[in-house]
């Protein structure tokens, strides 16, 4: 299936974990699904999220990382926190993703005014932010270490 578009991202880690870590991964958009892997070389990806009638795309500044937006595969779905390297590219894949899944939420800053106990300030300016030239996958960090990490919080991720 050919990909509507691809490139290197930065994703979060999954929810529930102590350390928050950002790791640049490639990106594939398909008509039914985004999927990421650990090299643009890799064939088996690392996760697959399902773009169904259900899920929706939405640009954040959640947690105050920026130039970052959130995939839901449902309502009810995790949080799948993936963040650009620039606002050009980061309107390209929401604009993208969007296309597929038929809309496209802006919820900024808003979502943060409204639930203030739900927004976690540890790590806040510590974003990495990545190169999304098409190269190997290579981290500032050495031996596969996350390339950004805050410290543990009291709250759930």
């Amino acid at each position: 299936m050919a990909a509507l578009k691809e490139g290197y991202l930065t994703k979060r880690s999954a929810n529930g974990k102590l350390l928050v870590n950002w790791r640049k991964r490639y990106f594939s958009l398909q008509p039914t699904e985004l999927l990421y892997f650990e090299k643009k070389e890799a064939t088996e990806p690392g996760r697959r999220t399902p773009l169904g009638p259900d899920a929706s795309v939405s640009r954040t500044n959640d947690k105050g990382y920026k130039l970052t937006f959130v995939v839901k595969s449902s309502p009810t779905a995790e949080n799948f926190y993936i963040q650009a390297a620039s606002e050009e590219e980061l309107n390209e894949w929401v604009d993208a993703i969007g296309k597929v899944v038929g809309k496209i939420e802006d919820i900024g800053a808003a979502a943060t005014e409204t639930e203030p106990d739900k927004v976690d300030q540890v790590g806040k300016e510590d974003v990495v932010a990545t190169d999304t030239a098409d190269k190997d996958d290579t981290t500032n960090a050495p031996d596969d270490t996350p390339a950004d990490t805050a410290p543990a919080s009291n709250e759930a991720d």
